[in-house]
């Protein structure tokens, strides 16, 4: 798999963890990865973690309401069924929710603004 590029086919492991092939597709282009694979054992701070980097490398100034609907979506979905096994103080839990409850907003506000757009 070249990288970025899927045919839909593919199973692959990195570093011996399965690969969730629940990545989500460019819906601009369902040839590459809006938000490429990421392990099925995945922890919380994992997921953070890579969607934060598609974040950050793909979506931070797209201005295409659709692919950031389907990014929201797909971030929120994996937060809520990551491993919390790392998070070992109240601390930790409250940042969880906090950062559950904020996504849950952004997808919120993300739907209205896609419904205004007529898409």
């Amino acid at each position: 798999m070249r990288s970025g590029v899927f045919s839909g086919t593919e199973s692959s492991a990195i570093g011996r963890e399965a690969i969730n092939m629940n990545g989500i597709p460019d819906p601009d282009d369902p040839g590459r990865w809006l938000v490429r694979p990421w392990p099925t054992n995945a922890s919380f701070c994992n997921v953070v973690r890579h969607f934060l980097n598609v974040y950050v490398w793909r979506l931070v100034q797209d201005t295409d309401v659709r692919r950031q609907l389907d990014y929201f979506s797909a971030y929120r979905a994996a937060l809520e069924n990551a491993s919390t096994h790392e998070l070992t103080c109240a601390a930790d839990w409250q940042w969880r929710e906090e950062l559950l409850a904020w996504w849950r907003g952004a997808w919120t506000c993300s739907r209205r603004v896609f419904a205004a757009s007529g898409r």
